[in-house]
C-alpha cells in the first residue's frame, strides 16, 4: 500500500476513536423516586435507607430510591438506573440558600451509573402568601411560612380531613461523564403528604426556640432538557472533534514532510 495511503488511513482510524469518545450526549428524560427527610427551618438532611444497597458516604447525604420504569418515569437517560438506589446531598440555608445561585456539585449521584450527574444550582423561594399560614387550619389555604431569616422554599396546601401538602422546587444541571460533552438543565419537584394541617408542623418547626423539625417520607421528579448552542456556536462535542482533527491531518502532514 502507498505509504500516502497508509496515512490517511492511520489518520481516519484515529479520529474515529477520538470521536467515539467525545459521543456523549447530554442526559435527558424523567427521574422519579423518592425516600424520607428531615426538614428544620435552617436545613434539610436526606436520610440514609438501612435496606439501601447505596450506603451513605457521610453524615452529609441519603438515599434516594429511583423508581420502576413507566411512560412517565425513568424515562431517556434514567432508565438505566431504573429500581436502584441513589444519593442525595443534604441542604442548609448558608451554603445553599433559598433564592440565590450556588453550586452544589453532584447533588445527586447513581450507584448503577456513576458517569450521570445532577448538580444543584437553586431552590426556588415558595411562591405563596403568608396571610394564611398562621389562621385556624381549613381545606384549601395556602402559605409559603415567613422565616425569622432568609426565605422558605415551601409552598403548603390544606387539604380535607385535616391533610396537607408540601412541596418545593429546585433547578440544576445534569450531564454525562462531563460537562464539556453537553449539559441539560432540569427541574426537581419535592412534595411530601401529611395527616395534619400545616399549621401544626408550622408549630413543630417553631418549636424549641425554632430549632424543631419535621420528619416525613417525600415523592421527587425531575425533568431534563438539553441546552442549546446559540446558533452559529458548535456543541462542545464537535468542537473537539473538529480539533481533535485537525491535530491529527496536521500530524500526517509533518511526516509525510519529513519522509
Amino acid at each position: 500500500m502507498h505509504l500516502r495511503s497508509v496515512h490517511l488511513l492511520l489518520a481516519a482510524v484515529v479520529l474515529t476513536m477520538f470521536t467515539a469518545g467525545l459521543n456523549a450526549a447530554p442526559i435527558t428524560g424523567t427521574l422519579s423516586g423518592g425516600g424520607s427527610a428531615e426538614v428544620s427551618n435552617t436545613f434539610l438532611n436526606f436520610l440514609c435507607d438501612v435496606l439501601s444497597t447505596a450506603p451513605c458516604a457521610d453524615a452529609g447525604q441519603g438515599s434516594f430510591l429511583v423508581g420502576p420504569v413507566s411512560a412517565t418515569t425513568q424515562t431517556g437517560s434514567f432508565a438505566s438506573v431504573a429500581n436502584t438506589w441513589a444519593t442525595l446531598k443534604d441542604l442548609n440555608n448558608v451554603t445553599e440558600p433559598v433564592g440565590s445561585s450556588f453550586m452544589l456539585p453532584d447533588f445527586i449521584v447513581f450507584q448503577a451509573n456513576p458517569a450521570l450527574h445532577l448538580d444543584l444550582t437553586f431552590i426556588n423561594p415558595g411562591s405563596f402568601p403568608a396571610g394564611m399560614c398562621f389562621s385556624a387550619p381549613s381545606p384549601g389555604q395556602i402559605c409559603t411560612p415567613p422565616l425569622p431569616t432568609g426565605v422558605s422554599a415551601f409552598n403548603l396546601i390544606n387539604g380535607a380531613n385535616n391533610q396537607s401538602t408540601a412541596t418545593f422546587q429546585v433547578q440544576g444541571t445534569g450531564y454525562s461523564v462531563s460537562a464539556t460533552t453537553g449539559t441539560s438543565t432540569y427541574v426537581g419537584t419535592f412534595s411530601a403528604d401529611f395527616n395534619e394541617p400545616y399549621q401544626t408542623l408550622l408549630a413543630q418547626l417553631a418549636s424549641n426556640g425554632g430549632t424543631g423539625s419535621v420528619t416525613a417520607p417525600y415523592s421527587a421528579r425531575f425533568t431534563l432538557t438539553p441546552v442549546v448552542p446559540p446558533p452559529g456556536v458548535p456543541e462542545p462535542a464537535t468542537s473537539m472533534m473538529v480539533v481533535g482533527g485537525l491535530l491529527v491531518m496536521a500530524g500526517v502532514v509533518r511526516r509525510r514532510k519529513n519522509t
